[in-house]
């Protein structure tokens, strides 16, 4: 196995995971309770981590690529109903209109 990500939250590392696995790359979280028992993980030898198979290393860093390293998108108007909706969201979350395209 391989180390393809590291992150010092636990719900970024499960997210890294499930994107994988969302993908048919078999994939193993190590450390994953460690930061549990600790209330500042400051030693970067027990961050959870992300592992692979060597054979779907590069695979699997380019999906972290394509997915982590996205530009932030700019929040918006609903055109339906004028709400201020944060970028990262495609429907409005009071009158569930799609974001324009």
């Amino acid at each position: 196995m391989v180390k393809v990500y590291e992150a010092q939250a636990l719900h970024q590392a499960q997210y890294v995971k499930s994107l994988l696995a969302e993908q048919g790359i078999p994939c193993f979280l190590k450390n994953e309770f460690t930061t549990n028992m600790l209330p500042i993980v400051q030693d970067s030898t027990v961050w959870p981590e992300v592992h692979v198979e060597a054979k779907d290393e590069g695979r699997a860093l380019q999906i972290i690529e394509k997915h982590l390293n996205q530009p932030a998108r700019e929040p918006w108007s609903c055109p339906s109903c004028t709400e201020a909706i944060e970028g990262e969201f495609n429907s409005c979350w009071n009158c569930g209109e799609d974001r324009p395209s």
